[in-house]
């Protein structure tokens, strides 16, 4: 039982307990959460049993929470903004080099590079050249009445580079790499036609890039008795099969 003056956790000093309101502010995604210490809602100066406007909650102070858009937005200023060409023009630039050419500190330039890859801005990605190591490259769009399974499909194929997602007809686009164009036909017809729901499939080989594209390509691929899509038959040319018979992936013998 309670002793007489005491009070529930959560409850301030006039006894009344805290609540929180969330309120959508126009034109913005950004939500205003506001504490008043009130049961029944009530803002600090407001009358018992007032209901305050909208216009005068947004008056009283105010917690905001930034979101993730925000915070990456506010940090492209013209600095970062010629950090980041720097690095896609030359992704093994030294802090140093960089600090140099835009008349800065290096320990300035480490700040700036921390922030923007806790963001999630600047990113650091591996890959090969395609061409350079005997890969070609192919898009196949197709019809699918259940995109996502199409997808979640395709990202267990280790040939699978990327894919995009659309509307209208042929609403998937896949792209995939292979030493030849058998093997695209080979992964077109014993696999991405017999998945439910798929039609109307357009092959398209990729014969040249406007630029040098650097994909990643998984080099490191263990052989296994099972294709890692879990679709038989397996791809003669898929570097998971034991017969494989390719140049790109030999040497990586299951040991």
């Amino acid at each position: 039982m309670r002793k007489p003056g005491s009070r529930n956790h959560g409850e301030n000093g006039s006894g009344r307990s805290a609540s929180i309101h969330t309120i959508d502010l126009p034109y913005s995604r950004t939500k205003k959460q506001v504490e008043y210490s009130d049961p029944s809602s009530e803002p600090p100066g407001a009358k018992p049993g007032e209901v305050l406007s909208a216009q005068k909650r947004q008056q009283q102070p105010v917690s905001i929470k930034r979101s993730d858009h925000d915070i990456a937005i506010s940090l492209l200023d013209k600095t970062n903004k010629q950090i980041i060409d720097l690095l896609e023009r030359d992704a093994f630039a030294s802090q140093i080099e960089i600090a140099k050419q835009l008349g800065l500190s290096q320990s300035s330039i480490a700040l700036r590079l921390d922030r923007l890859r806790r963001s999630g801005i600047l990113t650091e990605t591996a890959g090969v050249h395609l061409k350079m190591i005997g890969l070609e490259m192919s898009r196949s769009d197709a019809n699918c009445s259940d995109s996502h399974a199409v997808l979640d499909w395709a990202k267990s194929c280790p040939l699978f580079i990327n894919g995009t997602v659309g509307v209208g007809g042929t609403n998937v686009s896949l792209y995939f790499t292979a030493e030849d164009i058998e093997m695209f036909q080979y992964i077109i017809d014993e696999h991405i036609r017999k998945i439910d729901g798929v039609s109307a499939i357009h092959f398209s080989p990729i014969v040249n890039w406007a630029k040098d594209y650097i994909a990643p390509v998984p080099m490191g691929i263990q052989r296994s008795a099972e294709p890692p899509c879990q679709m038989l038959p397996y791809c003669p040319r898929c570097p998971a099969n034991p017969d494989y018979n390719g140049t790109v992936w030999n040497g990586n013998a299951k040991k």
